[in-house]
């Protein structure tokens, strides 16, 4: 969906600029005030950080995971640690290779989810700012 964001000085001007959409024939569903006296960008729904939080998530865990798992199968074949006795050689290079996935998974979980969600409100973080 695409916005078209007027920042105006007062709510005079922003009740102006109402009427005159108005007037022109825009439909009422689709013009919204925003700011002190009416919506918040939070009920606009133009700012919603836990989805933000999630994209994060999806992206890291898109590359960290594989790499954790290539990290984990190649330090157990360099350290040639026999952690595991009832796996075997191979076993303990894929149990390494599954416990690496796990540390890219929270690696993506914790650094993905706490970045998105102090500071990936995006675009519309500037907007957001000037309606308080």
């Amino acid at each position: 969906m695409s916005y078209l964001i007027a920042v105006l000085p007062d709510r005079i001007a922003a009740e102006a600029a109402y009427s005159a959409l108005e007037q022109a024939g825009f439909s009422l569903e689709r013009l919204h005030l925003l700011g002190r006296g009416y919506k918040s960008a939070d009920e606009f729904g133009l700012i919603d950080p836990a989805q933000a939080a999630r994209r994060q998530m999806r992206r890291l865990a898109i590359w960290l995971v594989p790499f954790g798992f290539l990290a984990g199968v190649g330090f157990s074949v360099l350290s040639g640690l026999d952690t595991f006795a009832w796996a075997g050689p191979i076993g303990n290079h894929l149990i390494g290779g599954l416990l690496g996935a796990m540390g890219g998974a929270m690696g993506s979980f914790f650094v993905g989810g706490g970045v998105g969600l102090s500071g990936g409100s995006g675009d519309a973080l500037a907007y957001r700012n000037r309606l308080a």
